[in-house]
């Protein structure tokens, strides 16, 4: 068996630590995501939602889906690559994730869903994704933490968006039976 010292000497980027600990970074990520500013945004209920970006990103995408993906009114799809799923319009939640901000692919698909009119959220830590998101007015979620599994756990924290987008029992939403007390059981994420 392996002592301290050994595991350190082969796990030079502390992966250990990463998953002894990811549970708190998820409950952190959670905390970032239920942070977004939603105020002004469309608050209709989308048809889909589809998670664009590539490796870590892209398998955060894979992460949420298999978290909230089937307590949603609609379907996620995980996009990976430069072209646009058919089906992408303004009844679209279009969620643009890379860290870095400016991964080619994931560029090149927000302004295609931008340009159709799909409700657009970013993910990122900066960069061009996050000019992007700025310069068209729409809601951007910003990551620090990019350890590779630091990073998945932070991007969970997109999760507390679709909390309004799903079917609410009585006691979270005020009693109503609707997403949320707030929004009447209206989805927020988009352009103003």
């Amino acid at each position: 068996m392996l002592d301290r010292v050994q595991i350190k000497q082969h796990d030079s980027e502390d992966m250990l630590h990463l998953l002894s600990t990811f549970s708190e970074q998820c409950r952190r990520g959670w905390e970032i995501g239920k942070s977004l500013d939603l105020a002004g945004c469309d608050t209709r209920i989308p048809n889909n939602i589809v998670i664009a970006g590539m490796g870590g990103s892209g398998i955060s995408g894979d992460l949420v889906k298999a978290v909230v993906g089937d307590g949603l009114p609609c379907p996620i799809i995980v996009h990976r690559g430069y072209t646009l799923p058919a089906f992408v319009s303004s009844q679209t939640l279009f969620v643009a994730v890379s860290y870095s901000g400016n991964t080619e692919e994931t560029l090149l698909s927000v302004k295609k869903a931008f340009a159709q009119g799909a409700k657009i959220l970013a993910v990122t830590s900066g960069g061009k994704l996050k000019g992007f998101a700025d310069a068209h007015g729409f809601p951007c979620l910003a990551i620090q933490s990019f350890a590779r599994l630091s990073a998945y756990a932070d991007f969970i924290g997109i999760c507390p968006v679709w909390v309004y987008a799903r079917p609410q029992s009585p006691e979270r939403s005020g009693g109503s039976g609707c997403a949320t007390s707030e929004n009447g059981g209206r989805f927020s994420a988009g352009r103003p």
